[in-house]
């Protein structure tokens, strides 16, 4: 069973958790200094290249997280000079936990700038908390891939996104009857699986990547497979991902 973690802070676990051979992460960062010191810590140098020992089944993202807005701006060009060097993207987007009007606004600026210095081989992790409408609106037409990462609604923002969005669902959502409900109206063919750890928590430890089992689980419930097919349609939609992507 070949898994997928698209969503997950790994180099802030203490300690670090091994990952499976048959699991592939998707590491995410939040400026480009953390990305550098996540980059150093997996053994991974620029263009996606592997130094010699470097998990083969690790990627880093570069992330540019929404806030806070100020220092996020002062971070771009450092952003905009490490981009060329890696097809991973996250976490970025919005957050309109603000409620200033004039950071929401700073905050669609600072994503414009990113959308539109990616390209078609970028995947990005999207973070939409509070800005679903934004988010997808602005994605709409986007020639990259875009992963909305736990994504809370509304459910007519899924129903009227751009068909191309996947989705990445984790632990949380799969216990969430509201995320539930949200799932039902996403497209199969479109579902990623992510834990978002060590943010999402299960009982009293941190989500690691061996979690996303838990995902799929969920996932053959709902679409009345076993686990190793619902595995087998998210890994396929990955590489689907992947191979759009080269």
């Amino acid at each position: 069973m070949k898994l997928v973690d698209t969503h997950c802070h790994l180099h802030l676990f203490e300690p670090v958790p091994a990952v499976a051979p048959n699991t592939t992460v998707h590491v995410m960062t939040v400026n480009p200094d953390e990305f550098d010191a996540a980059r150093d810590l997996f053994g991974i140098e620029a263009g996606d290249a592997k130094r010699t020992g470097a998990p083969a089944n690790i990627q880093v993202a570069l992330g540019l997280f929404p806030e806070p807005v100020a220092a996020q701006e002062a971070a771009l060009p450092a952003f905009l000079e490490r981009l060329p060097g890696t097809r991973f993207v996250g976490e970025i987007g919005l957050d309109y936990v603000t409620e200033s009007e004039d950071e929401r606004a700073r905050q669609r600026r600072l994503l414009e700038t990113i959308l539109e210095a990616c390209g078609p081989q970028h995947v990005l992790s999207l973070h939409s908390r509070r800005a679903a409408a934004d988010t997808v609106a602005m994605l709409r037409g986007f020639s990259g891939t875009a992963i909305l990462h736990w994504f809370s609604g509304p459910a007519a923002v899924v129903e009227n996104a751009d068909p191309a969005l996947y989705w990445s669902l984790n632990t949380a959502m799969a216990r969430s009857d509201r995320s539930k409900i949200l799932i039902r109206r996403m497209n199969p063919e479109r579902i990623l699986t992510e834990t978002d750890g060590p943010y999402i928590t299960i009982g009293d430890r941190p989500a690691a990547p061996k979690d996303v089992r838990r995902v799929i689980d969920f996932l053959a419930r709902e679409w009345d497979v076993d686990a190793e097919e619902a595995a087998a349609r998210v890994w396929q939609n990955y590489q689907t991902v992947m191979g759009s992507n080269q």
